[in-house]
């Protein structure tokens, strides 16, 4: 049993460290894709940038927060909390694939 605990914080670790990896992984993705709807937009300003970040925040990461908020039955708070944050990641996002010389 104490060999165990030995291992558990190693373990904590390596698992937190694939939740990071993941998650800039996921990024890098929905950033290319981003930047990939940007250009087929023909968009390439920071307005142009800042527009598309908003539709595509709202359209693809609010509307899905919603949706799964609905079905695991939690309230209004966690729609807001990562739908505002998925619509300012995807307006970072945007204005910065936009502008990017």
């Amino acid at each position: 049993m104490h060999g165990r605990r030995r291992d558990r914080p190693f373990v904590l670790r390596r698992t937190q460290a694939i939740f990071f990896v993941a998650t800039f992984v996921a990024y890098l993705v929905m950033a290319t894709v981003l930047a990939m709807i940007a250009r087929a937009a023909g968009a390439s300003t920071f307005g142009e940038g800042l527009v598309l970040g908003l539709l595509t925040g709202f359209a693809f990461v609010a509307l899905q927060a919603m949706v799964n908020a609905i079905y695991e039955g939690r309230g209004r708070w966690i729609v807001r909390a990562n739908g505002g944050i998925g619509i300012i990641g995807h307006t970072v996002m945007a204005v910065i694939v936009t502008t990017w010389a």
